[in-house]
This record gives C-alpha cells, sequence and structure tokens, in this order.
C-alpha cells in the first residue's frame, strides 16, 4: 500500500491527544467566530484507542463514508479494507457531490408537483394542496390554467 505524504504525516504523527486538542481548539474558534449556538468536539478519551493521527482519521472517514452511503444508496456500507484515508476521503467527496445532485433533482420535483397542484386548483379539480399548505391564486393563474386546459 502506497501513501501519500499527508497520510505518511499523519501515519507518524503519535501524539493523538494533542492532535485532538488541536482540532478542537480549531473547532471551538470557528464556533467562537461564527456564532454557533451548538457544537460538539472530539472526545479526548479516544487518544487511547488510536496508534496515530492516520488511525484515527480513517475511522472518522470510514464512518463519514457509511453515512453518506446510506444517503445516496438507502444504505450503510463500510468501505473497503485496503483503501487508504486519501481513498476514501475521495469516495466521500463524490458521494456527497451525487447527495447534492440527487437533492437538487428532487427540489426541481417537489417545485413542478406544487406547480401542478397549483394548476389542478385553478381549473377547479381540487381544492388544497396536498402539502397542506394554504394556496391563494391570482386571477391570471386560473385564466392561464382554463387557456392551457382548453388547448391554447
Amino acid at each position: 500500500m502506497t501513501f501519500t505524504a499527508l497520510e505518511q504525516g499523519l501515519l507518524n504523527n503519535t501524539n493523538v491527544l494533542g492532535y485532538i486538542r488541536a482540532k478542537n481548539a480549531e473547532r471551538n474558534a470557528q464556533a467562537v467566530a461564527e456564532g454557533w449556538e451548538f457544537w460538539t468536539n472530539i472526545a479526548e478519551g479516544m487518544a487511547e484507542e488510536f496508534a496515530n493521527v492516520y488511525e484515527l482519521e480513517l475511522c472518522f472517514a470510514r464512518d463519514a463514508y457509511c453515512e453518506w452511503h446510506k444517503d445516496v444508496w438507502g444504505c450503510k456500507r463500510m468501505p473497503a479494507e485496503d483503501m487508504t484515508l486519501e481513498e476514501v476521503w475521495a469516495e466521500n467527496a463524490r458521494m456527497a457531490a451525487d447527495a447534492e445532485e440527487q437533492w437538487k433533482e428532487e427540489q426541481q420535483w417537489l417545485a413542478e408537483q406544487k406547480q401542478m397542484e397549483r394548476d389542478q386548483i385553478a381549473l377547479g379539480l381540487t381544492d388544497t394542496m396536498s402539502c397542506g399548505e394554504d394556496v391563494e391564486l391570482e386571477q391570471w393563474e386560473i385564466y392561464e390554467a382554463k387557456a392551457e386546459a382548453a388547448g391554447y
């Protein structure tokens, strides 16, 4: 297995507690600067579970992989045991992009469904939105729906 320079540096860093404390300090500073009301940090007790920082980061990346796989494909799955940290990070980034694309497609579909329901209300076919949202149509929407229904 070949490691990148970053991975090799993480493998060589055996000060896991120091790494965790530095990451927590970064997160705390970011949270304060951005006005967060709630955030979590890495538990310092986890330092004892890992021989080096690479193992810690690989554990987190593998957990994230599992969650991204669930978001994108609907079921949790762990990455292959022989995947390096950078390979897992790359897969996580790819699945995050896939999840974003799926979300955009879903938002487009929802907008189309909402417009279709508004058209049905304008034609008098129904009087409510399936989402329970109150609808107040403008007069032009009613005329337009009737014109389209008549083939104009």
